[in-house]
């Protein structure tokens, strides 16, 4: 890293990540969802290695903060759900398919409108490249997605505070086909409570039912559409901090 000034940087990073393979990705059982998809898990699966590069500026005055990154990484081993239609019946499976070049940029700002009153955001764009083949079958294809987040945070009074934050991912390719934009609003309520030792969280998860996740299979032989939705849920936590430390103000959203 390199410091310009007292307001701008500059920061530049490698790193190796492995994915290890869920357990009901291992799992060799069938789990049928109706009579006409069935889904099972694979034994072989092999964890996914990713090697990332990036550089990133930063920017801090006052109120505002402000990072912008480029990156490269390439995944080796990627996992990608595939399906296969035999006798009317969809089974999909979990294989290791090739490899995952991906170059993107990411933005992300915070700005304090007010003592009270601060918004953070974050803007992601990458192009991929994906190479692989099983079974004879070519999976090469290329693509892009982008997705953005803004966070609305709110001081009140009594120690309470409430964020609510817009998500959105856009339409994206995958190894067989494309998958749909899923827009969401998630609302979170923080109380603390004996000056910060217990910390009450609250979230209120896909306000609008607006997650929707649509994915389209065209392929020479078949066409599968499938449709999912989690719906609104509601999470609640309490955190305690030992000693002389506040307890976590943890939200209760999703960590990235």
């Amino acid at each position: 890293s390199y410091k310009f000034n007292e307001t701008i940087s500059i920061q530049a990073g490698y790193s190796r990540r492995i994915r290890r393979p869920r357990l009901w990705d291992l799992n060799p059982f069938f789990n049928i969802t109706n009579n006409f998809n069935i889904r099972t898990g694979n034994p072989n699966l092999q964890p996914e290695f990713t090697d990332s590069y990036e550089l990133t500026s930063v920017y801090i005055r006052q109120k505002t903060s402000l990072s912008a990154s480029i990156y490269f990484r390439y995944t080796t081993d990627v996992v990608e759900r595939v399906s296969v239609f035999e006798d009317n019946v969809n089974t999909t499976t979990p294989l290791n398919i090739g490899t995952n070049a991906t170059t993107g940029l990411e933005i992300t700002g915070k700005y304090s409108m007010k003592r009270w009153w601060t918004l953070n955001g974050d803007f992601n764009f990458n192009q991929f490249q994906r190479e692989g083949e099983f079974q004879e079958t070519d999976f090469d294809f290329d693509g892009n997605q982008w997705s953005a987040r803004l966070v609305s945070k709110f001081k009140l009074p009594k120690n309470l505070e409430f964020e609510i934050t817009g998500n959105y991912r856009s339409k994206v390719k995958n190894v067989q086909g494309v998958q749909s934009a899923s827009p969401s609003i998630d609302l979170g309520f923080r109380q603390k409570i004996m000056k910060g030792k217990i910390v009450a969280n609250l979230g209120v998860r896909d306000l609008f039912k607006s997650r929707i996740f649509e994915n389209i299979i065209d392929d020479d032989e078949f066409y599968l559409y499938s449709w999912s939705q989690r719906g609104r849920f509601i999470t609640f936590g309490l955190s305690y901090g030992f000693g002389k430390g506040e307890a976590m103000t943890y939200s209760g959203g999703r960590r990235r």
